[in-house]
């Protein structure tokens, strides 16, 4: 999944929890929330990781064929 399919799933636990029935489970939807978001920060840094490493990976890829 990526950071905004994340993004969206903690989007709609906050919708869940502003029409939640009970403190208890406003609570619950919260924390799913939360989790969801928690999921975002790591694919976004899982994502920038890759995207600052595309660069270097081409590059090994044009020294082999500079070796060879």
């Amino acid at each position: 999944m990526s950071s905004s399919e994340f993004r969206e799933n903690a989007e709609e636990c906050r919708g869940w929890a502003e029409t939640a029935r009970s403190d208890r489970e406003r609570e619950l939807f919260l924390q799913m929330a939360e989790a969801w978001f928690s999921a975002v920060l790591h694919a976004e840094s899982r994502e920038a990781t890759a995207t600052e490493l595309a660069p270097s990976l081409s590059s090994l890829d044009t020294r082999r064929d500079v070796a060879d």
